[in-house]
């Protein structure tokens, strides 16, 4: 399947909502960061202060240069979100996506509700949690409406 990713931000509270589905290919990738680094403009919290849902439940298993090129994007302090919740499936993309993540505070869920349940609720150490520790916090409030959104089809035409 040919990558695609949409990112959502919801500027009010600081969450950015990412989903990618498919096989990603360099091309691929440098597409989502560019996408990636424009929503980021969209937030007005403070530096590294957004938190980020990452749903990989339909992404492909990825090539070795693939998950190498994502763990490269993950270790870059500037973009780097307060916290960093992965929905995954039960499968070979969730070792690769602990494995590209293993330098960040990442959590990993089977559902979007609990992975922003987990996003949203209050830091109750400023410390980071390691991520095999990672349960569902108590519900948070109702969430507010996206703020603005920034979609890409990596399948639209690509450059030569």
């Amino acid at each position: 399947m040919k990558a695609h990713f949409s990112i959502r931000v919801d500027v009010p509270r600081s969450l950015v909502v990412i989903t990618m589905a498919g096989f990603f290919e360099p091309a691929d990738i440098a597409r989502f960061v560019a996408a990636r680094n424009e929503a980021h403009r969209l937030l007005t919290c403070g530096a590294n202060q957004q938190v980020t849902l990452i749903d990989i439940r339909a992404m492909d298993i990825q090539a070795q240069d693939s998950v190498a090129a994502f763990r490269a994007v993950l270790v870059d302090p500037a973009r780097a979100s307060r916290r960093l919740a992965f929905v995954v499936p039960q499968s070979l993309a969730r070792m690769q996506i602990q494995r590209a993540a293993d330098s960040r505070a990442a959590h990993y869920f089977g559902s979007l509700e609990d992975a922003e349940h987990w996003l949203m609720a209050p830091d109750p150490d400023p410390a980071p949690v390691p991520a095999s520790t990672a349960t569902p916090a108590a519900p948070a409030a109702p969430a507010a409406p996206a703020a603005s959104a920034a979609t890409s089809r990596a399948d639209a035409a690509l450059p030569a």
